[in-house]
C-alpha cells in the first residue's frame, strides 16, 4: 500500500513539472548530425530542447554546432558510454549491455519527464522504445515520434550465424515493431523505408519522409584560390596532412559522411571509382581524391 501511494504521489509530482521537448539518441550525439539538426529545429521553433545521448568525454567540441541565442533553453543529459568487457562472448555482451542501458535510460527519464515531444532515433530500439511506449501510455509523453534510420534487428544479425544471436535478433525484431506502434509519428530517411513500414502494417498517415540534407552550416566555396585553401586545410588537419601531395589544381575532392560498416554498402562508391578510373585518360577527366 505504501509503495502504491509512493508511485501515485511521484506520478502527480512528475505531472506537475514543466514539459520539455526531447531529442533522444542512444549513441554519440556528435555522430548523429540528423538528430542534432532536429535539436536545432526545436530550439528555433520552441525556444527550448533537451538533448539526451552519449558523449565522448575526451572531445572538447560543443554538442550543438551552432551558437545558442540568449533566450534559448538548452539542456543535455548524458546516458554515459556503456562499455562491456570485450573478452566476453557476444551472446553475453548483448544482454549485459541491455540491462545496463535499461538502468541508465530509466534514470534519465525520471529526471526529464513529463515530455511534450519525444523524438527518438532508431536504431537502437531496445530497451529505449519500450520506455517511450510505456510513458506514452501513462500520458507522461504527449507526442512520441520515431526517426527511422534503419532497423535495429537487422544490424544485430549482421555477420552472425550463431543460433543464439539469431534468436536474440528475432526477439529484438518483435520488440522493435511492437513498441514502435505506440508512436504518434514516424519519420523516415527515404520513401523506400516508408513503403517498407507500410508493408509491416504501420499506418501510412503517420509516416513522413524527411530526407537527409546539409544544414545551413554547409555553403558553396566562395574563395578565389581553391587549391591554396584546400592545401591550407589539409596542412592544418592531422588526419589529412599525409594526403596533401595528391592535390592538384583540377583535382576533384570527394568526402563521404558515411562510415564503412557492415550496414553501409561502400562498394557502390568503390565500383563507381573503378569505372571512373578506367575512363579518366580517354575522356580527359579530372583526377579524384576520395
Amino acid at each position: 500500500l505504501c509503495m502504491i501511494l509512493f508511485f501515485i504521489l511521484y506520478y502527480l509530482f512528475i505531472k506537475s513539472r514543466k514539459k520539455r521537448n526531447v531529442c533522444l539518441v542512444i549513441g554519440d550525439v556528435r555522430r548523429s548530425p540528423r538528430m542534432t539538426y532536429h535539436a536545432i529545429a526545436f530550439l528555433k521553433h520552441f525556444k527550448g530542447v533537451t538533448l539526451v545521448g552519449e558523449r565522448d568525454r575526451k572531445s572538447v567540441d560543443p554538442i550543438l554546432p551552432v551558437p545558442l541565442t540568449a533566450d534559448a533553453e538548452f539542456e543535455y543529459y548524458d546516458i554515459g558510454v556503456i562499455d562491456v568487457p570485450t573478452f566476453l562472448p557476444r551472446f553475453i555482451q548483448l544482454p549485459l549491455k541491455f540491462f545496463i542501458q535499461l538502468f541508465s535510460i530509466f534514470l534519465v527519464f525520471i529526471r526529464i519527464l513529463p515530455i511534450n515531444i519525444l523524438l527518438v532515433q532508431n536504431p537502437p530500439s531496445v530497451p529505449v522504445l519500450g520506455f517511450c511506449a510505456l510513458f506514452r501510455l501513462l500520458r507522461l509523453v504527449a507526442n512520441f515520434t520515431v526517426d527511422w534510420h534503419n532497423y535495429g534487428h537487422t544490424l544485430l544479425s549482421i555477420g552472425s550465424n550463431s543460433k543464439i544471436l539469431l534468436f536474440y535478433s528475432k526477439i529484438y525484431q518483435i520488440a522493435e515493431f511492437f513498441f514502435a506502434r505506440f508512436a504518434d509519428t514516424h519519420i523516415c530517411v527515404s520513401k523506400a523505408m516508408k513503403n517498407d513500414l507500410i508493408k509491416k502494417s504501420f499506418q501510412e498517415q503517420k509516416i513522413k519522409v524527411f530526407y537527409d540534407k546539409p544544414s545551413s552550416l554547409f555553403k558553396p566555396y566562395v574563395g578565389t584560390d581553391i587549391l591554396k585553401d584546400r592545401l591550407e586545410f589539409f596542412y592544418e588537419t592531422n588526419e589529412l596532412n599525409k594526403f596533401k601531395n595528391y592535390l592538384w589544381k583540377n583535382t576533384a575532392l570527394i568526402v563521404s559522411s558515411s562510415s564503412w560498416t557492415d550496414d553501409e554498402d561502400f562498394d557502390i562508391l568503390l565500383s563507381a571509382l573503378k569505372k571512373y578510373d578506367n575512363k579518366i585518360q580517354k575522356l580527359q577527366l579530372p583526377s579524384i581524391l576520395c
